[in-house]
């Protein structure tokens, strides 16, 4: 018996104080995500079978904005550096 394969992408969050699951992004655009980070009010990721990194609202999945598209090959770790951290004065 053959099972289709549904491409489908779930970021989820849990709460340890109680048992509840919550979905925040569920999208069938993202298709192999590999890396991912999380900065201020957002995560971002890389995608292999897209080859981009994408980001979205780490609260409701909302403003899902490809920042970088056509990578030549498959993007694999991401890190968000900024200007704005302290600089060990």
């Amino acid at each position: 018996m053959h099972v289709p394969h549904t491409v489908c992408f779930a970021l989820q969050c849990s709460c340890f104080e109680t048992i509840c699951v919550i979905q925040i992004i569920v999208t069938k655009i993202p298709q192999h995500s590999f890396g991912i980070a999380v900065y201020g009010d957002y995560l971002y990721w890389t995608d292999w079978m897209l080859r981009a990194v994408l980001r979205a609202n780490k609260y409701d999945g909302t403003g899902l904005t490809w920042l970088k598209k056509g990578i030549k090959r498959q993007p694999m770790g991401i890190i968000a550096v900024t200007n704005d951290t302290n600089d060990c004065e």
